[in-house]
This record gives C-alpha cells, structure tokens and sequence, in this order.
C-alpha cells in the first residue's frame, strides 16, 4: 500500500470479512506513527488486527537510533495490547500471543514492534521458545443462575431492548442475535455507526428507546453511543442487565448507573449469548408484540424516499443514486457494503439494506472504505473470481 494506514485499514477488513486477525506490516518510526490512526478505527469496530512495526536496533535504544521512538507507548491508547519484541528466539512465542489477544475476549487490535537486529539474527532450534498449543479455547460462560436471572427480568418487562457491540456485526453474529431475538422475543439492535442512537440505519429507533425499560448490553460498551442510558433520552427508570468480556466494562457500567444495574457478570459475548438461547427455551416466552413494534420501528423509511428527486438542475439527491443500486443488492444477499464518510455514508447505510456491511465504526474515521473494500474483495472467493 502507498500509506501505512491504507494497509492496517485493510488488515482491519480482513479481520471483520473472515473473523480472523488481519496482519499489517509497517516499517519503524513515520510508518508507525501513520498507523495509528487506523488502529484507533480497528479499536472502535473491534475487529481482530495484528500490526507488526519495524524498529530501531536494540543497540541502537537511548544512543539517537535511527528513526527511534517509543513506538509501543505510542500504540497502547488504541489497541489491547503493545510491547516491543526482546529476543529473537521468542519472536515466535510473541506473534502467537498477539494473534491470541486479537481474537480474545473484545476483538481488537494488537501492536508488536520488531527490532531489525532481532530479525537478523540467527538462532538454535533448542533455543526457540515455542508457543503453547493449545487448540480452541472457548471464552468465558456466565453462570446458570445469572442467566436464567437475565432471562426473567426480560420476560418480566414490557419493553426490553438488546443493544449489541460491533464485534457481532458480522454474518455470524447477525445470525445469533436474531436467534436471540426469537428466542426471547426483544429486539437485538447492533451499535456500530458514530452516530450511536442516531444512526440513520436504525429508523425511528431515538424515539423508540424512550419507552424501554431494560436494556441489555450485551457486550456492548456503555458509552455516548448509548448515551449512557440516560435522562432525556431514556426513561429515568430503566434498568440494566451488563454482560460483558472485560471486566472494567462492567465495572464502569455499575459505576455510571448504580442501584439500576439488575446483573453484572463478566463473560465471553457469544458464548453467553448461547447460553441464553439455550436456556431461554425453558422460560415462558414474552409477548411478541414488543418484537414486532420494535421492528417496525427500526426497518421505518419514509416512502419518499422511494421517489424523491434533486430540487438542483444538474444535481443528484443521495436517494437518486442509492436507487439505482438497491435492485443489486436486493439480486444478490451476498454483497458487501462498504460505506464511511458523514452525510452520504448515512444515505448508503439506510437506504442498501445489506447485513454484510463495514462501515466507519464507532470511532467515526473516515477514507478507510478503499482499504475495506479492497480487503473485502481478497477475502470473498466470488470477488475473486469476477471480473471488475
């Protein structure tokens, strides 16, 4: 790629297309720091990406190397983990732990800086320090009583709400919660846009949470795309349910929220969200009516949309140019939409109803939708295959 962000941009495509972490290659000092940007984008839609930096010699440290600089302080605000490689025979060990850490828990973004002296040198088989192989390790469950305490508060309440992170914007993830949504008959809304409870792709959804009163944040960060569940955007007695893998989101939940917080349990997102689907059966299902008013509020579109046209000669309305791709997406459930920008990526993302989508994310960065694109087409064998 011609910039180094381009390139962590589309590691960071790899990573939400395949669920697998994308890995970039920079070199040291300027290219790392170009990095960071799309790091900061990678964090915020939580997707699996390894960036391995170039970096000074180890000889060099403290001595005015070149291009030296603290490069793994530089990454540690946007990413879960960042460290610079010591030795070389544990470079192996180090790449299997930030591939690792990519994938656990919130997926996210890992940085290892790479000394060129470490890569040049050679070392003994026996003095390689082997990674752990361990196989597939599944994430924390949360306990049966705490499950089965969720399910009875959303059973109970007239208007329950699932607000889910981005992490489980993909195929998969989509699938789960619909599942989810059967299964305990409330509305699993996915947060991922840097308009939170604006998001243009949500329909009338501002004006539906004024009346829920439960939410559940099923992984999902209580932050501004929240709105932090509170007054005027939210009943003043709604209450919560917090699931989530990191323990200090569930601790600044409690602390933001209080008394209002009903359960707080750490646990892998996906694996609670079986559990609840598994368990949810043996409970008397809600009404459906809520699902189906919810619903209709998050697919509303005014109709028109469906005509409306530019007042200005020579000038196209979004909706205009939107149309005339809707009827491919609707030929084809397979595409990928990619979107980012301000007004117009709003009109993409209401208007082209793909689930297969990436757009900007939480961290609201924008010009990454080549980079996603391109990594998109590399990852889907169809994209592949077809001419341009």
């Amino acid at each position: 790629m011609r910039h180094e962000a381009a390139a962590v941009h589309m590691a960071d495509g790899w990573g939400r297309v395949t669920g697998e972490p994308g890995v970039a290659m920079v070199t040291g000092g300027p290219g790392h720091v170009n990095a960071l940007g799309a790091l900061f984008a990678a964090q915020a839609a939580e997707s699996p990406v390894v960036l391995l930096s170039g970096h000074a010699a180890t000889w060099e440290l403290g001595r005015g190397g070149f291009q030296e600089i603290r490069q793994a302080d530089m990454a540690k605000p946007v990413t879960k983990a960042s460290w610079t490689a010591k030795s070389t025979a544990a470079l192996g060990k180090d790449i299997a732990e930030a591939l690792r850490l990519a994938g656990e828990g919130r997926p996210g973004p890992v940085h290892v800086s790479l000394p060129s002296d470490l890569l040049d040198e050679t070392v003994g088989l026996d003095e390689v320090v082997w990674p752990k192989v361990t196989g597939s390790i599944e994430g924390r469950d949360i306990e049966t009583e705490a499950a089965d305490k969720i399910l009875s508060a959303i059973a109970s309440s007239e208007r329950p709400i699932i607000f889910a992170p981005p992490a489980l914007s993909s195929v998969d993830g989509r699938s789960l919660l619909k599942e989810l949504e059967l299964a305990t008959n409330a509305p699993a809304v996915i947060l991922e846009s840097p308009r939170g409870a604006a998001d243009a792709t949500l329909g009338a959804f501002a004006d539906l949470v004024q009346s829920v009163d439960l939410i559940v944040l099923l992984g999902k960060a209580l932050d501004f795309t929240t709105r932090w569940a509170a007054a005027p955007h939210y009943r003043p007695d709604v209450r919560l349910v917090v699931i989530d893998p990191d323990a200090a989101m569930v601790g600044r939940a409690m602390n933001e929220v209080g008394p209002r917080v009903l359960v707080g349990c750490v646990a892998d997102t996906k694996v609670a969200t079986r559990t609840l689907i598994a368990r949810a059966s043996s409970l008397a299902k809600r009404n459906p009516d809520w699902l189906k008013q919810a619903r209709s509020a998050l697919d509303d579109r005014p109709a028109e949309w469906a005509s409306v046209s530019s007042s200005t000669e020579g000038r196209l309305h979004p909706a205009e140019m939107l149309r005339v791709l809707r009827p491919y997406i609707d030929r084809d459930k397979d595409t990928v939409l990619v979107s980012d920008g301000g007004e117009i990526g709003q009109w993409a993302q209401s208007i082209l109803p793909c689930t297969r989508r990436m757009v900007n994310g939480v961290s609201g960065a924008i010009g990454s939708s080549l980079s996603l694109a391109i990594a998109a087409r590399c990852a889907e064998e169809r994209a592949r295959s077809s001419p341009f």
